[in-house]
């Protein structure tokens, strides 16, 4: 962060919690997310001591850092630690947190805009670097299983 006593104050929760002092909604435009989140140094898109952790203001930025610090702490790529600790587990054979695995599959559902009164599929991009935040494509069958898990009626 542009301030050097809000880096090293600053933590997942604070980012999880939407009140890093961070400005509402930054981060969201996500065809830039990479290189603004290297940008946290930057005046504006940081935060002041003042405005640190006093109010709620949703942001995006913050939240592929808990997954990533994971990755770091134990040697494991998000996508292979949801698999591996999540997918497999449930038997959630369809599901995967990899793009390429979802532009693998033969039966998916692509974005798609309306465009001259017809609904063309005109956008693509890479999702990978949001994939901490809930990128993950899977079936209806999958989606079961791990509704089940949450209405905890199985366990990993």
């Amino acid at each position: 962060m542009f301030d050097p006593w809000v880096t090293r104050e600053i933590t997942i929760r604070d980012m999880y919690a939407h009140r890093s002092g961070l400005p509402e909604h930054a981060g969201d435009c996500w065809k830039t997310w990479a290189l603004r989140a290297r940008n946290f140094a930057s005046p504006a898109l940081s935060t002041s001591r003042e405005q640190f952790r006093s109010h709620y203001a949703y942001t995006n930025f913050g939240r592929p850092r808990g997954p990533l610090l994971q990755q770091k702490a134990y040697n494991v790529e998000w996508e292979n630690a949801s698999e591996q600790k999540l997918y497999r587990p449930l038997g959630m054979s369809s599901t995967s947190s990899r793009y390429v695995d979802f532009m693998a599959r033969r039966n998916k559902a692509l974005g798609h805009v309306l465009v001259d009164g017809k609904w063309t599929q005109k956008f693509k991009r890479d999702p990978d670097a949001q994939s901490p935040t809930g990128g993950v494509s899977s079936s209806v069958n999958d989606l079961t299983k791990w509704l089940q898990l949450q209405l905890a009626e199985r366990q990993i």
